[in-house]
């Protein structure tokens, strides 16, 4: 839970019109997790994978919060392979 000064700062933005910056990314992430599961083409579904992981690795960057490879399956063999050498 955030402090009480900064939910009064919050709920004056979000009055206002404005949002922080992750609360749109992670509206954007949920977006897009649903649209990964409809698209049907493969290339598009892989397209957009790539931008959700995108996504996913930003948020958690702005959370300060380390890269967690378990979040990315798809590439944790190759960077596992890349780093080992």
């Amino acid at each position: 839970m955030s402090p009480a000064e900064l939910r009064m700062a919050y709920k004056v933005l979000k009055n206002a019109g404005f949002v922080p910056p992750e609360v749109t990314l992670r509206n954007e992430i949920v977006s897009l997790r649903e649209l990964v599961n409809s698209v049907e083409d493969d290339e598009e579904r892989r397209k957009k994978q790539r931008e959700l992981d995108f996504k996913l690795l930003k948020l958690s960057m702005m959370r300060n919060r380390p890269f967690n490879l378990d979040q990315f399956p798809e590439y944790r063999e190759k960077v596992v392979g890349k780093l080992e050498g």
